[in-house]
């Protein structure tokens, strides 16, 4: 009985674990999706091992504005091509056990934290199931959240109330270079271990890398130090770190032309958004871009006033974290803030808002939810847990089952967000890719309507009408694209009606201009 009962205890992980990786098992028959189809599909360098050590030397997204790095994801893909080929279900496979490791990681540092394998079961459990993961998991491009989750979490585990050894400072700088060459994201590890140390010392007394006649916190110190500077010359050196915002597609981040106190209340509506799915992840969807959100901000607008009652929420939950003394509480606090600040387009990003960037800083939330769990009488808190967790998975199911088949996924993008200048355009490119033009265009008329803003909208819609050779339009629309956003892309395709307009006999285009997010 005692041998079953230690048994249980060492294996607390593996129900988080298996939770994460079955609920996603639904889409081993998936395919590619949005991003993945320039990413991890359509990027020349993953076919040919020659070409492999370019991600090395290059950006992820050969041309986007950006400049993301992210070579240990890309050389995944690589890898997979060169086993198994462009057939999609293994990189599904792949992306449901890296999901079911970082669930397991999400246990075990919960109950580090609280010395709890009751805070480490539920928080391992509501992360496993939660469905806003579920672009990060089922979007194949999400690999990366999954990589970097494994490279923070696993550095934490090596550092929380561990000695710190020389060799322990090694694998935690191994980490370190994982997260960060994964995701942007994974170069604040520095930071959050530096909230760990100011968190131990200010609560519990002491540092936590400190023992006697021991050096491993200097070693570590000075590792990260090294290895931070090394990581951020050298990849400034293959993609800047700032790059010029004016290239930045408005259609996809409207808060590139905000000004005044719009460009400061934006970013305290796009965080209502997100508490607004962490707490109800109903309305789920791949795309954000205008006119879900614009370069101006209303005041009537109800996730302003989500996201402001969030600060301060988050504010008092400090006050009281220090007040009562709880270390576990206030440390994930500071990582939450920490790793959403990237997300949360403080400092402009590539994309305007996207729940797979929710990944990491939500770890933090599941532990914060699994604290306050504990602190309920025990049959209250199965009943709950029970309730939370079986309406997670359905939901979870159901969304994943939407991106098994893109003509269906992208119907259900428009529907659930009708503003998405994106959504329209998926849905419109899916159709013209299986040849139904008619329907395609009638597509990107309604989204031309729901987001009149968006260049790319009526660039597409030029496109089909040059298709159809319905040339007229088709100038029109190019036309009224390059006024909005003059662009390579839409002189290329005024170039291109011109031709076809002076001999209409020529081969009609199929020019997709679908730019990836970040």
């Amino acid at each position: 009985m005692r041998t079953s009962r230690t048994f249980s205890k060492q294996l607390y992980w593996l129900l988080p674990a298996l939770l994460g990786a079955s609920l996603y098992l639904i889409n081993l028959p998936g395919t590619w999706i949005y991003d993945d189809m320039y990413i991890a599909h359509d990027d020349p360098r993953l076919q040919s091992v020659h070409r492999w050590r370019e991600y090395l030397t290059s950006d992820y997204f050969a041309g986007a504005v950006d400049n993301l790095w992210r070579p240990v994801v890309s050389l995944s893909y690589a890898v997979q091509w060169w086993l198994h080929g462009g057939q999609a279900w293994p990189f599904h496979l792949l992306n449901l056990l890296l999901h079911g490791m970082v669930c397991l990681l999400v246990a075990k540092l919960g109950r580090r934290l609280s010395g709890s394998i009751g805070v480490g079961l539920i928080a391992g459990l509501l992360f496993a199931a939660h469905p806003i993961h579920v672009e990060a998991v089922t979007g194949i491009v999400g690999r990366a959240e999954e990589m970097c989750a494994i490279g923070v979490l696993g550095a934490l585990l090596l550092v929380i109330d561990r000695k710190m050894t020389i060799r322990r400072a090694i694998a935690v700088t191994g980490c370190f270079l994982f997260g960060a060459m994964s995701k942007e994201q994974g170069t604040l590890l520095p930071f959050i271990l530096s909230g760990w140390i100011i968190t131990r010392r200010k609560m519990m007394g002491g540092g936590p890398l400190r023992s006697p006649g021991n050096n491993g916190a200097f070693i570590l110190t000075a590792l990260l130090t090294a290895t931070l500077a090394a990581f951020v010359s050298y990849r400034n050196a293959i993609a800047p770190w700032f790059w010029d915002k004016t290239f930045i597609d408005p259609s996809i981040n409207p808060i590139v032309r905000s000004i005044g106190i719009d460009r400061g209340l934006i970013p305290i509506a796009i965080l209502g958004r997100y508490a607004a799915l962490l707490a109800a992840p109903w309305r789920l969807a791949p795309d954000y871009s205008a006119s879900v959100f614009s370069s101006t901000q209303s005041i009537a607008d109800p996730f302003l006033w989500i996201g402001l009652m969030t600060l301060i929420s988050f504010v008092i939950a400090v006050a009281v974290a220090m007040k009562k003394r709880l270390p576990g509480t206030l440390f994930c606090l500071i990582c939450l803030a920490i790793t959403y600040f990237l997300a949360g387009n403080f400092l402009v990003i590539g994309t305007i808002f996207g729940e797979r960037l929710m990944y990491l800083p939500s770890v933090f939330v599941c532990i914060l939810i699994a604290l306050a769990f504990v602190k309920m009488p025990l049959r209250p808190r199965v009943i709950c847990l029970a309730i939370l967790l079986a309406a997670f998975c359905i939901r979870t199911e159901t969304y994943a089952w939407q991106w098994n088949d893109r003509l269906r996924f992208y119907t259900y993008a428009v529907e659930v967000q009708p503003k998405s200048s994106m959504a329209y355009m998926l849905l419109g490119d899916e159709l013209r890719r299986r040849g139904d033009l008619g329907e395609a265009e009638r597509v990107l008329k309604k989204g031309r309507t729901a987001s009149p803003g968006s260049w790319r909208l009526w660039n597409q819609s030029a496109q089909i009408a040059l298709q159809r050779g319905q040339y007229t339009n088709a100038n029109l629309w190019a036309q009224h694209a390059m006024e909005m956003f003059p662009s390579m892309s839409n002189s290329s395709l005024l170039s291109e009606i011109a031709e076809r307009m002076a001999t209409p006999t020529a081969s009609r285009s199929t020019t997709n201009t679908t730019i990836p997010r970040q």
